[in-house]
């Protein structure tokens, strides 16, 4: 996709459609102490191919795991158990998420309970 730049009466006329008089204008809200008081350090512009080597020698420095690593799921996958685990599971039940428990509300004796009762 090719970049297309705005003319300035694009600009003017996208700043006057949305209610402001200058790019600045937009900014007014951002406290002046905030703001960047220099140019962007941005380098010059590179070819597209340029850019993806450039980008593709930078995706390979990313450190990735081999496909026999897998931490997801940690079910029917190969994974790592920390020891730990098996010093835990005699007291598996106290490692284990539980539901609170439902309070259930005391039943009133009734009046031919009690009676039968004496």
């Amino acid at each position: 996709m090719d970049y297309i730049q705005n003319t300035p009466a694009d600009a003017a006329e996208m700043l006057q459609s949305i209610g402001v008089k200058s790019i600045d204008d937009l900014f007014a809200s951002i406290p002046e102490g905030l703001r960047l008081k220099r140019p962007l350090e941005i380098p010059p512009a590179l070819p597209e191919q340029d850019l993806l080597a450039h980008l593709t020698a930078l995706a390979a420095r990313n450190r990735t795991f081999d496909a026999g690593r897998c931490f997801l799921g940690a079910g029917a996958y190969n994974h790592f158990v920390p020891a730990v685990v098996d010093a835990l599971s005699p007291a598996a039940s106290s490692c284990r998420p539980t539901r609170p428990t439902r309070r259930r509300p005391a039943r009133a004796l009734s009046s031919t309970s009690s009676s039968s009762s004496r």
